[in-house]
């Protein structure tokens, strides 16, 4: 995440603070039965953050890791600056979560399920899934994720046809998981385990690969525009199908809505590049901020909405109408997760993840060298 912009889209950047955005914005309103939206229902589509959440964790894994495969020290570089960045802000809200819940509702964590979620297996277990920590499941999702990835992206490298290949066999896989039909392992497990979502990271790797090779033979224009168009394309089929105006079987709602995303990164990731469209450039101070503290935003907001919503009544009498409450409570939401989480980067979350980096790096450096020089 903090890495240079040499080899990095800041609009890949800003996407990840908006999706961090989005998410607050659907919550507030979601965890809220008070919260009324009026013509604002638009935000009930929010929760699509996630989404690109995903898409973008595969399509920058491989922007940032492909040239460096077949380095010998890669793999080891990899899961260290995976671990500084996920693990130091997770067990800080496994802590965290652990004292609300007790103080908030006196409720206490066996040592089980304390193990599940320190150890990140809690996605396997039906039941457990959901994690401890609000909005935690996604994080689990997201590990398992880059547990496979090396694999994947070694075996398959920039093979468009196998990425391709992988992305239909992991849709199949999401397709068969019915969360809505009765008598299977658990409703809410076939809903929000690796099998049901584990398209989406895959999507964006191949995403990636297909840009790349649209870049390098010179398409870059024309390949946004029509990643633009199918972006507009995809999210209006999955808008009218939700509503039952147009026919999508239920199986596949995720995968088109996956699509819709997908299309939209490649066309903000390659839009800056072209000339005369800086105004497709999302990267700005803003954005930057955001997309730095996304991830610590991501776990504390839920928190914030729970212990402010008792407030929404107070807006509703200062504020009267329905629109302009929602867009006042939300911005205290926002300002206060975004409070929170500068504190808990700037102090934990940066200079961890700076450390992963610079270990990591020196790592490589020392191996580069015993090569350079042979005994």
């Amino acid at each position: 995440m903090y890495e240079t912009q040499k080899k990095f889209s800041g609009n890949l950047h800003a996407l990840r603070g908006l999706a961090a955005l989005a998410v607050v914005l659907y919550h507030s309103h979601r965890m809220n039965p008070a919260v009324d939206v009026g013509w604002l229902a638009a935000v009930n589509y929010f929760g699509t953050g996630v989404t690109l959440f995903f898409i973008l964790s595969g399509f920058s894994l491989s922007l940032s890791n492909y040239e460096k495969i077949d380095r010998g020290d890669w793999l080891r570089g990899y899961v260290i600056k995976r671990a500084a960045r996920i693990l130091p802000i997770w067990y800080v809200f496994i802590g965290i979560s652990m004292a609300y819940h007790y103080i908030k509702w006196g409720v206490t964590h066996t040592p089980a399920e304390i193990l599940y979620n320190v150890t990140l297996t809690y996605p396997l277990i039906p039941g457990r899934h959901e994690s401890m920590v609000w909005a935690g499941w996604t994080i689990g999702v997201e590990m398992m994720f880059y547990a496979i990835f090396p694999l994947l992206i070694v075996i398959l490298r920039n093979n468009i046809k196998g990425w391709l290949f992988v992305t239909l066999v992991f849709v199949g896989v999401s397709a068969a998981m019915r969360p809505y039909v009765d008598g299977m392992i658990d409703n809410s497990y076939m809903a929000l385990s690796f099998p049901k979502r584990g398209f989406m990271f895959i999507m964006g790797c191949a995403f990636y690969f297909v840009t790349r090779r649209a870049l390098k033979n010179g398409w870059a224009e024309p390949w946004a525009w029509a990643m633009g168009a199918l972006s507009l394309l995809t999210f209006t089929y999955w808008t009218l199908s939700i509503h039952e105006v147009l026919p999508l079987s239920r199986d596949f709602i995720q995968p088109i809505k996956g699509l819709a995303v997908a299309s939209l990164t490649v066309f903000f990731f390659v839009s800056p590049t072209l000339r005369g469209k800086a105004w497709f450039n999302l990267y700005n101070p803003v954005t930057k901020f955001l997309g730095n503290k996304s991830y610590t935003i991501y776990l504390a907001h839920p928190i914030v909405v729970n212990e402010t919503r008792q407030y929404y009544p107070a807006f509703q009498e200062t504020f009267g109408g329905v629109e302009i409450t929602y867009v006042m409570y939300t911005l205290m939401v926002i300002a206060i997760s975004c409070i929170v989480a500068a504190i808990i980067s700037t102090f934990i979350e940066e200079p961890i993840y700076k450390k992963g980096r610079a270990i990591a790096e020196k790592k490589r450096e020392s191996h580069s060298l015993k090569a350079d020089n042979p005994a």
